[in-house]
C-alpha cells in the first residue's frame, strides 16, 4: 500500500522511499521467519514481497526528480 502511494507521489514527497524501503524489508524479514516456521508453502507469498523491495531499491530512470 506504502508503494502505491509513493508510486503516486513519486519522488516529490521527501523521505517517502526511504520509509517504503524499510517497510518492504521489515515485511521480507517477517515473510523469512514465517518461512522458517511453515515451510517452503510461503514461498508463493515471499516472492512477490522480495521482487517489490527490489524494484523499490532500483531506480527507474524515467521518474522525474525534483530537488528541493
Amino acid at each position: 500500500m506504502l508503494n502505491l502511494l509513493r508510486l503516486h507521489n513519486g519522488y516529490g514527497v521527501r523521505g517517502l522511499k526511504v520509509f517504503c524501503i524499510g517497510a518492504n524489508v521489515a515485511v521480507l524479514a517477517l515473510e523469512a521467519v514465517r518461512f522458517r516456521m511453515f515451510g517452503p508453502v510461503n514461498l508463493i507469498v515471499a516472492v512477490p514481497i522480495l521482487v517489490e523491495t527490489i524494484f523499490s531499491i532500483v531506480r527507474n530512470n524515467l521518474a522525474p526528480v525534483v530537488d528541493c
